[in-house]
């Protein structure tokens, strides 16, 4: 009984470190029961109760301990890292409270509390320390993402939920085995004793990676991921490039700092040559894509690519440049994901639908002529000071290494961002360059709400390339490896 109510004892008493997910889950049932006895309540109140939802997250994260604290019999922990990952995902969920006012009619029945879901996963993901734990985050993320792709409610939804599935259940399968096998060789399911087994964990572990490749889009997982985004909402297709992405980056991080098995080089080889296939799939995909979600879609695998470039490094600054790479990524791709859904009321889906729009919609041209540039890595964007962040934590590693295989990834990687400007500015060229005889008419008004959000997310973009130190300051403070 002493060993029971001391178990006891150590939940509650570490429940404090938990509040995030516990009013991320109150609000998830509140929002279930809402949808279930008020379907005559307008959407647009429903919307604002779930930006105030996203907004009280954002503020009960920036309440939580930056100092690093372990809780729950060890299940869980907390510190500087998951904190400012939770901190990213919370921003994430307010701009998709804004969403839900701007295009009130997308965000019908459960939207809203499915994202919500995706965001309680997430958010345990990042503090899991115990691979049960680790595992019902996962798939609580999967599963609400398989609900919230099919919710178009038309053919190519429906299969792109079901190709979602089939392949979400084979990466879990392939990880549960790697999971047994793991259990199987250290006698434990928690993380910090399970990866430290005196064992040879190379195939257990690439095994248990299957589903953190899938969620991160990386190769060889990342084949359902044009399909699902072309597919799903747009929105939601933004939504599923950014917050997951991020949960699996911040959970591999600090799985990272926490067991020095991956520190060898053996494994920094392994995830580097991951990371540039992963770059060069997408990249070189995305250049044949005459649809605009599906190339942005092949643009997100190589973005993956790079923040797991980033993560190989294994040191603070690494870690430094991915999280800043990570905020800026996110203005980027939701801004680009909320133009094209913005266009998508105009009537343009194809990339060649855009020709002369610019000329018609010239302010939105000049947004989206600047978001591309940010997507490709140019200046005078932020985009440009994330990738040279990452590319030059990578040369380091080159040097203290002196492996010459690090110099010819970093090349590929180098060359990859050269490539990327000949799909990016497909989109703007169509908008200025091409005449007006071919294009649709998109006579269709556009929301003032709508230009106001782009327009926000676009100038931090052009912000902290001019003042990098607003972000570099913050990002000093976080400590990892050290």
């Amino acid at each position: 009984m002493e060993q029971i109510a001391y178990k006891l004892d150590s939940i509650t008493s570490g429940l404090h470190l938990m509040i995030p997910e516990l009013f991320l889950g109150a609000a998830l049932v509140v929002f279930l029961v809402f949808e279930l006895i008020s379907k005559q309540v307008y959407s647009i109140s429903k919307s604002i109760l779930f930006l105030l939802i996203g907004i009280g997250l954002l503020l009960f994260v920036g309440l939580q301990p930056e100092e690093s604290e372990i809780a729950i019999n060890g299940m869980i922990s907390v510190g500087s890292v998951s904190w400012v990952f939770k901190a990213i995902l919370a921003v994430m969920l307010v701009f998709m409270g804004v969403s839900t006012l701007i295009f009130p009619k997308e965000a019908d029945g459960e939207y809203r509390s499915i994202l919500l879901g995706i965001t309680l996963g997430a958010f345990v993901l990042l503090s899991s320390r115990h691979l049960l734990l680790f595992y019902v985050a996962i798939e609580l993320m999967s599963i609400s993402s398989y609900i919230l792709t099919t919710f178009k409610r038309n053919n190519k939804s429906y299969e792109a939920g079901i190709k979602y599935l089939l392949f979400g259940a084979v990466s879990s399968a392939v990880m549960l085995y790697g999971i047994s096998l793991l259990y199987g060789f250290s006698g434990s399911l928690y993380i910090n004793y399970l990866f430290n087994s005196s064992e040879d964990l190379f195939v257990p572990i690439l095994l248990f990676s299957a589903g953190l490749l899938f969620k991160l889009s990386s190769f060889p997982m990342h084949i359902w991921t044009p399909t699902t985004y072309e597919g799903a909402p747009t929105l939601v297709a933004a939504f599923f490039s950014i917050t997951p992405k991020l949960a699996v980056v911040g959970f591999i991080a600090q799985l990272f700092s926490i067991t020095s098995v991956f520190s060898g080089s053996q494994w920094q080889i392994t995830l580097s040559v991951i990371a540039i296939l992963t770059i060069v799939i997408g990249n070189f995909s995305a250049l044949w894509q005459n649809d605009a979600k599906r190339m942005l879609a092949y643009s997100s695998i190589a973005h993956s690519g790079f923040l797991m470039l980033g993560l190989t490094i294994q040191n603070d600054i690494g870690l430094q440049s991915v999280i800043f790479y990570g905020v800026v990524y996110l203005f980027m791709n939701l801004a680009a994901f909320l133009l094209i859904r913005v266009f998508e009321d105009q009537g343009v889906k194809q990339i060649p639908d855009f020709a002369g729009l610019g000329r018609k919609k010239v302010f939105l041209g000049i947004l989206m002529v600047v978001v591309m540039i940010a997507l490709t890595g140019l200046p005078p964007t932020a985009g440009f000071t994330g990738k040279l962040l990452i590319l030059s934590s990578f040369y380091e590693l080159y040097i203290a290494s002196g492996d010459q295989l690090f110099i010819y990834i970093l090349l590929i990687a180098v060359f990859n961002a050269a490539v990327s400007l000949f799909y990016y500015l497909k989109i703007p060229y169509f908008m200025f360059f091409k005449g007006e005889e071919d294009s649709i008419k998109a006579d269709k008004t556009i929301s003032k709400s709508e230009i106001v959000f782009a327009t926000f997310l676009i100038l931090p973009l052009l912000l902290v390339f001019l003042r990098p130190e607003i972000l570099i300051n913050i990002l000093n403070n976080i400590k990892l490896y050290n």
